[in-house]
C-alpha cells in the first residue's frame, strides 16, 4: 500500500470511484465501488484492521452535465 493514502473504517469517502480494499491475513485484495459521503466499512471478519485505497475516481452519473436528469423512458 506504499505511496498511496489509505482509509480507515469510519472515514468518509472523500471521493467517489473504485476502492482497493486489503484485509489483515484473511482475503487477498479485492475492488469495491463506494460513493463520496459514505463512510468506509469495517469488516465482519478483521474489524478494525482492513483498509481502503483509491484506484480509480469517477463521478456519479447524476452530476455528469450530459446525464444528469436525463431518462429514456
Amino acid at each position: 500500500m506504499a505511496g498511496k493514502r489509505t482509509f480507515l473504517p469510519g472515514d468518509a469517502v472523500p471521493q467517489s470511484g473504485v476502492y482497493r480494499v486489503h484485509h489483515y491475513r484473511h482475503r487477498t485484495p479485492h475492488e469495491i465501488t463506494i460513493l463520496q459521503g459514505e463512510k468506509f466499512p469495517s469488516c465482519r471478519t478483521c474489524g478494525q484492521e482492513v483498509r481502503f485505497e483509491l484506484e480509480r475516481a469517477a463521478e456519479r452519473a447524476e452530476r455528469d452535465r450530459d446525464l444528469a436528469g436525463s431518462s429514456d423512458d
